[in-house]
């Protein structure tokens, strides 16, 4: 859990964005029929202290979630996961910044 004191600022420049090309990647999930649950999964790059990117990985996600809310079909559920720091999807930094999109059902 992140403590008031360590919540990011409201700066915009560390404030999440969507990807101008995530509503056309997105789209699909607002044709689907019935409720469905999707994982959003918030991640940062890993330079920084851990407790500042883990709150920016919570961020992307929540980010995510607040432009995908509107699109899925009514009643479906949108879990928020932060998972901090990563380099697992390459060397570079932007790579790395990133939500991941799982459908669940």
């Amino acid at each position: 859990m992140v403590k008031p004191e360590q919540q990011m600022p409201s700066d915009p420049a560390v404030e999440a964005r969507i990807a101008p090309d995530a509503d056309a990647l997105l789209k699909p999930l607002g044709e689907l029929k019935g409720p469905v649950t999707v994982h959003l999964h918030g991640y940062a790059s890993a330079e920084g202290d851990a407790t500042w990117n883990l709150n920016l990985s919570a961020h992307r996600a929540v980010a995510a979630k607040r432009a995908l809310q509107d699109k899925l079909p009514a009643g479906s559920r949108i879990v928020v996961f932060a998972h901090g720091a990563t380099s697992d999807f390459g060397k570079d930094r932007e790579a790395n910044r990133r939500v991941g999109v799982s459908l669940i059902g």
